[in-house]
């Protein structure tokens, strides 16, 4: 079993040069870069592997990396006797925080674009990546640069309506009820082909699978949910934190209804296929 290793993140790929932090895959240079690792884990019966996908990346290029991550833990990873059952489920939430991110490495990272950005007079993505900094950690002297920049070139955020936020909270709650009917019906689903399949007679780690699809739809389901609600927060530029716990407390309480519903589009199809046959 090997542990996570967060060596290779540091390694420049190839579209990043020595001075300015580039995405390895595309070379964008923006706030929305940082240095991830996202774990993931694989179990055959008693032995489990731990892996990771690392790099430095751009968002664009981040999504499909926990995407593989933890698809390949949920199905794979919680078989394993008796580790698998333990690390599975720490991983799983370590790639719903977004993966493994140094601070100090994406402080330094973000706080070197900044001053490029500087250099070549884009104030406003400057700012970007200060306040992107300052997620990581209050540093006084981030704080300090990031309050120099704002007011000498004028680089502060636009008022927004409430029109704006009440449609993009219930835009959020659409989306996260969405995801909750696409797990119900994944999980129903999944377990009635099951049966269907093996009628009554179902070994024991066959059975053990029928849970991972619902994992998986867990697992994509508050990736999802994350997504949506960083978009959200985008719409109405707001980086307030109590707004964002806010938002995801509303739109997570929709997820399980969600999944109630999707349980019983498919029990009714079900039904009706039982009846008409």
């Amino acid at each position: 079993m090997s542990e996570l290793n967060t060596e290779t993140i540091n390694q420049p790929g190839p579209a990043q040069t020595a001075q300015v932090p580039a995405c390895q895959k595309c070379g964008r240079q923006d706030e929305t870069l940082r240095v991830v690792a996202f774990p993931f884990v694989f179990s055959v019966v008693v032995i489990t592997f731990r892996r990771n996908f690392a790099g430095l990346w751009c968002k664009t290029h981040r999504i499909q990396n926990p995407m593989a991550a933890g698809l390949i833990s949920s199905i794979f990873g919680w078989i394993g006797i008796p580790s698998g059952l333990f690390f599975t489920p720490i991983v799983l939430f370590q790639l719903a925080k977004g993966g493994v991110q140094p601070a100090d490495t994406n402080i330094q990272l973000l706080a070197a674009l900044a001053e490029d950005k500087l250099r070549k007079g884009d104030t406003a993505a400057a700012v970007r990546c200060l306040e992107e900094c300052l997620k990581f950690q209050e540093i006084p002297e981030i704080k300090k640069r990031l309050n120099e920049i704002r007011p000498r070139y004028g680089v502060e955020p636009e008022p927004i309506g409430c029109l704006r936020i009440i449609s993009a909270f219930i835009g959020s709650l659409i989306i996260s009820f969405l995801i909750g009917v696409g797990i119900g019906v994944l999980d129903l689903g999944s377990r009635y082909s099951l049966s269907l399949i093996m009628a009554n007679e179902v070994p024991f780690f066959v059975a053990l699978l029928a849970w991972s699809p619902l994992l998986a739809g867990c697992f994509i389901g508050c990736l999802g949910l994350t997504r949506t609600i960083e978009q959200t927060l985008l719409k109405i530029r707001s980086g307030n934190q109590w707004l964002a716990i806010t938002l995801a407390v509303i739109s997570s309480l929709s997820i399980p209804y969600g999944i109630f519903e999707g349980n019983l589009i498919i029990d009714n199809i079900c039904n009706y296929t039982v009846n008409f046959t």
